[in-house]
């Protein structure tokens, strides 16, 4: 845990959480987004980069941390100027995949994340003329391979010289 976050849950939480969303795709350029009314520069959890966050209409349903069940990120955006429709069109005419990284900072406190990242990728979509709603989910990691790189033929052709 965190210092930061130590702190707030020792006090009153006189500081407030802030939420952010990086959504991330090639089929458009990274967007960053905050549940604010105003833009805020914050730094990521590397120390170095600072970004700006863009204040906009977020509504989010957060998925309670499990082990071993799968976590869905429920969320919609404020889709009255329509980008978030053209970043939904964007990604399906290139087939590309969205990817939501969401972050918590505190507002008197914007050096780093107070908690660990999380990244989602993005599992259906919808736009309205007023919202855009998606889910995400992170998926079951403890039925999924390990290594998740097979070593087969395709990717390694010298083990096809091996007997």
């Amino acid at each position: 845990m965190s210092k930061s976050l130590a702190q707030y849950h020792a006090s009153s939480g006189a500081g407030q959480k802030l939420l952010t969303f990086q959504l991330e795709s090639t089929a458009f350029d990274t967007k960053w987004l905050i549940a604010a009314f105003d833009d805020t520069t914050a730094t990521l959890e590397d120390g170095e980069t600072q970004v700006t966050f863009e204040a906009c209409g977020i509504g989010a349903d957060l998925p309670e941390r499990a082990d071993g069940a799968e976590m869905e990120l429920n969320f919609g955006i404020n889709n009255v100027t329509g980008e978030a429709r053209k970043l939904i069109d964007a990604a399906r005419k290139a087939s590309a995949d969205v990817y939501i990284t969401t972050r918590f900072y505190f507002d008197d406190d914007l050096s780093s994340p107070c908690e660990a990242p999380i990244k989602f990728i993005v599992t259906s979509a919808a736009t309205t003329r007023t919202t855009c709603t998606a889910s995400a989910g992170i998926g079951y990691l403890s039925n999924s391979a390990w290594p998740r790189e097979r070593f087969t033929i395709e990717y390694n052709p010298g083990l096809a010289t091996l007997s």
